[in-house]
């Protein structure tokens, strides 16, 4: 994790078109709302199971101000990532809205047995019930982004 940390910082210090930052201001490219005309490099938290907290914490600390997560219980822990955004902001000073946070809605098929929304429900009442659930794991009221993890099962759909 350090020597990835280190590699970003160079390459977030040193992408063209970005001026110089001071340490923990955060990688960032991209744009949105918070960021300007910049989004922040997202640290990735599937299959990191009951490190998910702490990982999430030293990606921050790190200078990571992005977390990308899914409701896919097989893959990822969201609960362990909104015990993270806790984390930060309690004991380090860095609140909610300092961290770029998107989720996945991830369709049925690419779900495992616990899928955690209805899958026969109309496509649109599913992605609204994982985004509930997502936000509910989260302990948060939003996110940033909401992306589709995965094709549906038919171009149709």
């Amino acid at each position: 994790l350090i020597v990835a940390a280190m590699t970003l910082v160079v390459l977030g210090l040193a992408w063209p078109g970005t001026r110089a930052r001071s340490p923990g201001s955060g990688l960032v490219l991209g744009r949105d709302r918070h960021w300007g005309n910049r989004l922040p490099l997202l640290y990735g938290s599937a299959w990191k199971e009951d490190q998910t907290a702490t990982n999430v914490v030293d990606a921050v600390l790190a200078g990571f101000r992005g977390v990308d997560t899914a409701c896919q219980p097989q893959h990822y822990r969201e609960d362990l990532v909104g015990e993270a955004l806790r984390t930060l902001a309690a004991k380090h000073g860095i609140g909610r809205e300092a961290v770029w946070l998107q989720t996945k809605f991830t369709p049925a098929l690419h779900q495992g047995e616990d899928v955690p929304y209805d899958p026969a429900a109309p496509l649109s009442d599913q992605v609204a019930q994982s985004l509930q659930v997502s936000l509910k794991n989260l302990q948060v009221t939003s996110v940033d982004a909401l992306l589709l993890h995965g094709p549906l099962e038919t171009h149709e759909r």
